[in-house]
């Protein structure tokens, strides 16, 4: 009986060393983020809360699962889904509840500020001459 049981046990460690090494092997993961769904190479397994595995793999180079990456169907629409970034300059906003005017250094979220001006201004002394034209503005 007592062989039994040590034999048990020995096959349970046995097979849970080998799982357990299985799960934190060394590499490269295709990761997809909660909530943006956009996808990144990680040299770290996905938590599964904040981002969560996109692949299958582990990727032995970031070439590969960056390239693994491109490939899935999951991260394909993620590169095309992200907002490219506004060009640095100034706009003429106005506040959605005072209605007033303010030359900002960034785009309108269009809930609290709303934007004026169809333009982006390299200065903010041309931004603060087209916001004294604009008749909203007045």
């Amino acid at each position: 009986m007592m062989k039994n049981i040590l034999g048990a046990s020995l096959l349970v460690a046995a097979f849970g060393t080998t799982a357990f090494a299985a799960t934190s092997a060394p590499g490269f993961y295709v990761a997809q983020d909660a909530k943006s769904h956009k996808c990144a190479v990680m040299d770290k397994a996905p938590d599964g809360k904040t981002m969560m595995d996109a692949g299958t793999k582990v990727y032995d180079s970031q070439a590969n699962a960056e390239k693994a990456m491109g490939m899935l169907k999951v991260c394909a629409g993620s590169a095309m889904a992200a907002t490219p970034a506004a060009p640095v300059g100034f706009y003429v906003e106005q506040d959605a509840k005072t209605k007033k005017c303010a030359v900002m250094d960034k785009v309108a979220d269009g809930k609290m500020m709303m934007d004026v001006g169809t333009k982006m201004y390299e200065s903010k002394a041309n931004a603060e001459k087209a916001m004294a034209m604009l008749k909203v503005c007045n």
